[in-house]
């Protein structure tokens, strides 16, 4: 296990003591302030509207800011909180103080569980989440019974004073053991909004409001319940929080253990578990025995749908996940909010401490049926297109498609080097072992920022058009789109040339080689013609036990060439000097802006071999130059200009669009020519502008 999970799931403890310690303490909260249950009960329905506000508030505010310093500005935040809340000198200020602490809490878990689940193989996403909530239900056996006993014996501003020393341990905690994690690449807030139009998130943030809320709306008034009806002390009352606390880490384990392999099943089974206990529990909350086994299970089923669901939320929100991550934590405490009002009223309405149950049942039912409806519907998109073959979308109007243009200058298979727009560092091959460059066309087409769902029809598109070659990458969350356009077009696998790359997050021997398999069942292919490191991520300091895994791989057969991309020149020395295998590859940053020509005319030399990825970037074009006058046909416009120098300069170039007249018109460049003018133009617009992240220090 990464020390980085234990750090978070420090940080998770605290939070989940503060959250549910008040549960315990509210008749000694509501007799310090003079209020009643039901007004004290809203210190738990606040804290969770905080939640709510502060898990996609946040997120946005610190979307510029590196995941690790930001997880480190929310325990300071929850630090802030917990001390109002004990120095409190009215029951407004203690409201208030919850509230605080309650703005850092879904985005800490939504930020940390897109960072737990990169820390980790493909296969083990979600019991690397489930380790980070390990720290929440821990809290709940040890934390918040602790938390109950000294706030009775003592005083509940003690108890939250201690609270925020938690917090203080896991601020240093994670400013010790979280290894820096920007952002990925292309993460922009427009993009992690699109993933709320997919159905599928939105049906799960809705299962996570109602599901979990079922539990609030019993536990919230566990204490006066267990009092008043099954008749127990108030000293008891500890205790029976800690085996609710014992249910909610075995629900977790479980949720972990098997959310990676039925994560369906597992919902409906502890959804429909969940409504049935809770329905029961209004009968058997007037027994202590049978009592205390339905807090077991209220604790155990409730929290088994965690881990699925907040899985769930990050598969589905594909390559934008850190927004929706933090917005279904949002959904959790939503749903602690509606039920804990909901709970209140019925009490308030006079049908007594046990009518929070049934709220509960209805709610974990209507959870079920939501399960129920988001599968019916997944299916049905799948026999329609998702994973059966489908037709090709219908041929855009307009000119007859371009041969392809690979097939039309058979000379570019046989030219040692390539690149694309980027291109790359050169380095020497004597005394190496050069791998043979498996037929690599010289235009491709990419599919980086194009969500999955998006990505299946763009690339039928594509392949329509006459493009044979396809880029991806694991990151870019679309390698199963990209399979079933493969699938579904009929091509010979022969014909088609696919690139798929690896993340920072799966770099290491045996990570590579888990993040490899997953790539591949993707995209559906028993082999990939290019695989790339995609960013020699120096801190975690892993590219050379990577590409030895890699290197396993070719000798495999499982990837016909090997490469890098975004490599340095002394991070490709230290490669070189590991392995006799060279990288076939190397992708580097290159644009009319940005021509390193240096780089450039070294990498043309047919020792070396390299190539690069990079399309010309939206809003980065430059103009065609307006002092030379085009001579070509009058269709072309300035993206086809840049096309056309970079294949002029014998660069291969992977333009995207998920616009299909545009996708042809990316391909239509091969019967026109610019002039030396214009070629001199084009390379007057060099100004050194780097567009992407820097590889010494992205991570």
């Amino acid at each position: 296990m990464p020390l980085a999970l234990l750090a978070l799931a420090v940080g998770a403890f605290g939070i989940g003591t503060t959250e549910f310690v008040v549960m315990g303490l509210l008749p000694e909260v509501a007799t310090d302030f003079g209020v009643s249950i039901p007004t004290a009960g809203l210190l738990v329905t606040g804290y969770a509207l905080g939640v709510v506000v502060g898990a996609p508030l946040l997120t946005v505010l610190g979307g510029r800011v590196s995941r690790k310093r930001m997880l480190m500005l929310l325990m300071g935040l929850f630090v802030l909180g917990n001390v109002l809340s004990a120095l409190a000198p009215s029951f407004g200020l203690m409201l208030a103080g919850r509230v605080v602490a309650s703005l850092a809490h879904g985005s800490f878990f939504g930020i940390g569980s897109v960072v737990a689940a990169g820390l980790v193989a493909p296969d083990k996403k979600a019991g690397a989440i489930a380790t980070m909530f390990t720290g929440l239900t821990v809290a709940n056996i040890v934390g918040v019974p602790l938390g109950t006993f000294i706030g009775q014996a003592i005083g509940w501003r003690t108890t939250f004073a201690i609270v925020a020393a938690l917090g203080v341990v896991g601020l240093l905690g994670i400013a010790r053991l979280v290894p820096a994690m920007p952002r990925p690449e292309g993460t922009h807030l427009r993009r992690e909004l699109k993933a709320f139009r997919n159905p599928q998130v939105l049906l799960a943030m809705a299962m996570t409001v109602l599901g979990f809320g079922g539990v609030f709306a019993a536990i919230t008034y566990i204490a006066p319940m267990m009092t008043e009806v099954a008749g127990y002390s108030d000293g008891a009352v500890t205790w029976l929080l800690v085996l609710f606390g014992t249910g909610m880490f075995l629900g977790n384990l479980l949720g972990g253990r098997y959310a990676d392999r039925a994560l369906m099943p597992l919902l409906y089974a502890t959804l429909g578990g969940l409504a049935i206990v809770l329905a029961l529990f209004t009968v058997t909350a007037h027994d202590k025995v049978l009592a205390a086994i339905s807090i077991l299970l209220v604790g155990a089923l409730g929290f088994a749908t965690v881990p699925p669901l907040q899985k769930r939320v990050l598969d589905q929100a594909h390559g934008a996940p850190t927004l929706a991550s933090a917005v279904n934590i949002g959904a959790f405490n939503l749903g602690n909010a509606l039920a804990a009002w909901l709970g209140g009223a019925v009490i308030a309405a006079g049908f007594g401490y046990t009518s929070p149950n049934w709220v509960g049942a209805v709610l974990a039912a209507a959870a079920l049926g939501l399960a129920l409806w988001s599968a019916a519907l997944e299916r049905r998109t799948s026999a329609t297109g998702a994973d059966a073959p489908t037709p090709r979308p219908p041929r855009p109007s307009g000119p007859p498609a371009p041969a392809s243009p690979y097939a039309t200058d058979p000379s570019r298979h046989r030219t040692p080097l390539r690149k694309e727009s980027r291109t790359s560092m050169s380095l020497p091959t004597c005394l190496r072992r050069p791998q043979r460059r498996n037929r690599d066309p010289q235009i491709g087409f990419g599919v980086f920022q194009v969500p999955d769902d998006g990505t299946t029809t763009a690339v039928a598109h594509a392949l329509d058009a006459g493009y044979r070659s396809v880029d991806t990458a694991a990151v870019y969350g679309n390698e199963a789109g990209v399979g079933r356009a493969l699938a579904a077009s009929g091509i010979a696998r022969d014909e088609l040339y696919v690139t798929t790359k690896l993340w920072n997050a799966d770099q290491g021997y045996d990570a590579t080689l888990r993040a490899f398999d997953d790539s591949l069942a993707k995209l559906g292919l028993d082999h990939v013609d290019l695989y790339l490191i995609h960013w020699p991520a120096p801190a975690r300091d892993l590219y050379v036990d990577t590409w030895r895994a890699i290197g396993t791989l070719v000798a495999d057969g499982r990837v016909r060439t090997a490469g890098v991309s975004n490599f340095n020149p002394a991070h490709l020395e230290r490669l070189l000097d590991s392995s006799d295998l060279v990288p076939a590859v190397n992708q580097i940053e290159l644009h009319p802006g940005l021509q390193q020509r240096e780089a450039a005319r070294a990498a043309r030399r047919p020792r070396d071999r390299h190539r690069g990825v990079e399309p010309p970037r939206p809003g980065r074009r430059p103009r065609r130059p307006g002092h030379h006058r085009h001579r070509g046909p009058a269709r072309e416009v300035p993206a086809q200009v840049v096309l056309r120098w970079h294949l002029q300069l014998g660069n291969v170039v992977i333009p995207k669009s998920v616009t299909p007249a545009r996708i042809r018109e990316n391909l239509d460049v091969l019967d026109f020519a610019l002039s030396p003018e214009e070629m001199e133009a084009v390379a007057g617009l060099d100004r050194g502008l780097r567009t992407g992240p820097d590889p010494d220090t992205l991570d």
